[in-house]
C-alpha cells in the first residue's frame, strides 16, 4: 500500500529550500530493560508525548511494500556508549525487543533552538512553550517491531525490524477435531 503525504509535506520534500524539518523519533523497549530507550535523529534533545527523546546516531532503512511478505524494516543504531548492547546481552526468554519510530515534521525553527509538539503545544528546548498556529504533522508512525537478527561490532548494533508473522498463522485458530466438536461428527 502507498504512502500519501499531505500537500504541505509533499512541497517541503520536493523544495530545493525549507524551513521545516523532518526528525525521526526511536522507542527500544523490552520488560527486562531498566528503561525504554527514547533516541532522535536531532544534535539536541526533544520532548515529546512526555518523553525526552535524547540525541543519538541511529540509521533506519524504511520497511518496503511487498505483498509477498511482512514489512520489514533495517535499525543500525551507535554502539558507543555499549548501554543499548549490555541491555540486549541481558535480555533472556522468547520476548522480542519491541522498537517503534515515527518520522514528524516541525512547522517552525529557528536559530536558538527546535520546537517539537507535545499535546496542544510545543515545548521549546528551554522549557518555555509556545502555542502553535501550525501543528507537528506525523507523516509515519510505525510500531510493534520486533528487532530480530542482531549483530554488532564495535562501532553499531544492526538489526532487522519485522512485523509478527502474521500470514503463516493458521486461520481459524481452532482445531476442529471430534474431541473439540463432537457435534460436528
Amino acid at each position: 500500500m502507498a504512502r500519501t503525504l499531505s500537500s504541505k509535506a509533499l512541497a517541503a520534500l520536493l523544495a530545493q529550500q525549507t524551513e521545516k524539518v523532518f526528525l525521526t523519533l526511536l522507542d527500544i523497549s523490552h520488560s527486562e530493560f531498566a528503561s525504554t530507550f527514547h533516541f532522535v535523529d536531532n544534535p539536541i534533545p526533544i520532548i515529546a508525548n512526555g518523553y525526552i527523546y535524547e540525541p543519538f546516531p541511529f540509521a533506519l532503512t524504511l520497511p518496503d511494500d511487498n505483498a509477498e511478505r511482512a514489512p520489514q524494516a533495517r535499525l543500525v543504531v551507535g554502539n558507543v556508549t555499549r548501554e543499548i548492547m549490555d541491555e540486549i546481552r541481558s535480555v533472556g526468554g522468547s520476548e522480542r525487543i519491541r522498537v517503534g519510530f515515527h518520522i514528524l515534521m516541525s512547522g517552525q525553527v529557528t536559530t536558538e533552538f527546535l520546537l517539537l509538539e507535545t499535546g496542544d503545544f510545543l515545548l521549546l528546548e528551554n522549557g518555555d512553550k509556545l502555542v502553535l498556529d501550525e501543528p507537528v504533522e506525523v507523516i509515519a508512525s510505525y510500531s510493534n517491531y520486533e528487532l530480530r537478527n542482531i549483530g554488532f561490532d564495535a562501532l553499531t548494533i544492526q538489526g532487522d525490524l519485522i512485523l509478527g508473522d502474521f500470514l503463516t498463522e493458521p486461520f481459524p485458530p481452532d482445531r476442529f477435531t471430534p474431541n473439540l466438536f463432537p457435534a460436528l461428527f
